[in-house]
C-alpha cells in the first residue's frame, strides 16, 4: 500500500475526467494557502549577499564544479527537524477527521509515515543563511569552525525559475495554523471520495498525496525557535528525476546538482574560527586551481576553540 501513494500522486489521468478535474482544484486550492502562509523570496528582496557554509570538501567541490547540491529533504543532517514536523501534520490530520472517514483514517494510520511520503514527494533543499559568522552553524555544518562561509551573490544564484526560494520560520504556532488550514482544505474530497468498498478508494489516496506534499513544504520551512539564530533562507526544488546518490559515513544520500554557471557570482569566503591561518591557506590554494574571479577573504570575528 505504501507504493500505491507514489503510484496515485504519479499517475492523475487514471481517474475519472470529473475527479481529476476536482483533484486539480484541491492541488491548486493547497498552493495558494501555501502561498498565503510563506510567500516567496523574490531575488531582489533578498539581502545581496547570503553564505552557504561548508567543509574544506565542500568548498572544493563548490569551487571545482561551479555546482551546488540541493541535498534531500530526507537526508538533512538532522532529519528530525522534517519528521517531527510532518508528525504533527498527520496528528493533526487524524484529529480533524474525527470519528469520520473511518477508512481514509485508518489508512493513514497504518502507513508508516516516513515511508509514505518518500514515495509520494521529491523535494531537494540547499541552505543558505543571511548570516556570516554564526556559531551554531560554524559548529554544525562547517566542521566545527574549521570550514567556510562561502558568500554567494543572491540575485544571481537563486534565479533559477525552477528552483523557489523562502525564509525559515522559527515557530511551531505558524506551522499547526499552516497545517490546519492546509487540512481544513482537503478533508472535504478525502471524506467524499474515500469510497464505499474495504479498502480506501483512488481518488482519497491522491487527495492524501496531494496534502501529504503540502505539509511536507510546511514542514521543511519551519524549524524549532531555538534555531533561529541561524536565520536560515532555504532554496527548494522539486526533482522526480535526474537526481545522483554520494556517500555519507553509512548513508547514501540523494542530491540534485545546480549548476550555477562560470559568473562572478562568489563574493566573498569567511574562514571559521578554528584554524584560521591553515583554513585561508587551503581557501588561497582552492581559488588559484579553480576559481578565476577574484574573491575577498576575511576571517571570523568569533573566538572560538574547538572540541575535536
Amino acid at each position: 500500500m505504501i507504493e500505491k501513494i507514489a503510484s496515485m500522486a504519479d499517475n492523475k489521468g487514471k481517474l475519472d475526467e470529473h475527479t481529476a478535474e476536482e483533484l486539480k482544484v484541491l492541488d491548486t486550492s493547497l498552493a495558494q494557502m501555501r502561498e498565503r502562509h510563506f510567500p516567496r523570496i523574490a531575488t531582489k528582496d533578498l539581502q545581496a549577499v547570503v553564505y552557504h557554509y561548508t567543509n574544506d570538501e565542500g568548498l572544493k567541490g563548490i569551487l571545482q564544479s561551479s555546482q551546488l547540491w540541493f541535498t534531500s529533504i530526507f537526508n538533512l543532517n538532522d532529519p528530525s527537524e522534517l519528521t517531527r514536523g510532518m508528525q504533527a501534520g498527520q496528528d493533526l490530520l487524524i484529529g480533524a477527521l474525527g470519528h469520520r472517514g473511518s477508512k481514509i483514517r485508518k489508512f493513514i494510520e497504518d502507513r508508516p509515515l516516513d515511508a509514505a511520503y518518500l514515495k509520494s514527494t521529491r523535494f531537494f533543499t540547499c541552505s543558505f543563511s543571511t548570516d556570516s559568522d554564526e556559531l551554531g552553524q560554524w559548529r554544525s555544518y562547517a566542521d566545527d569552525g574549521r570550514g567556510f562561509a562561502i558568500g554567494f551573490e543572491s540575485k544571481n544564484l537563486l534565479q533559477d525559475q525552477n528552483t523557489i526560494t523562502y525564509p525559515v520560520k522559527y515557530d511551531d504556532k505558524s506551522f499547526n495554523e499552516t497545517a490546519r488550514d492546509l487540512i481544513a482544505i482537503a478533508i472535504p474530497f478525502l471524506l467524499k471520495h474515500e469510497g464505499s468498498g474495504v479498502d480506501v478508494a483512488r481518488p482519497a489516496v491522491s487527495g492524501y498525496a496531494s496534502l501529504l506534499a503540502s505539509l511536507t513544504m510546511a514542514a521543511i520551512l519551519h524549524k524549532h525557535e531555538d534555531y533561529k539564530q541561524e536565520s536560515e533562507v532555504r532554496s527548494i526544488v522539486r526533482a522526480k528525476q535526474g537526481f545522483q546518490y554520494r556517500m555519507r559515513p553509512y548513508d547514501l544520500v540523494q542530491y540534485v546538482p545546480y549548476h550555477y554557471g562560470d559568473t562572478q557570482i562568489i563574493r566573498e569566503i569567511v574562514v571559521g574560527p578554528s584554524q584560521r591561518e591553515r583554513s585561508a591557506a587551503f581557501v588561497r590554494d582552492c581559488l588559484s586551481a579553480f576559481y578565476k574571479h577574484k574573491v575577498e577573504i576575511r576571517f571570523s570575528d568569533i573566538p572560538y576553540r574547538p572540541s575535536r
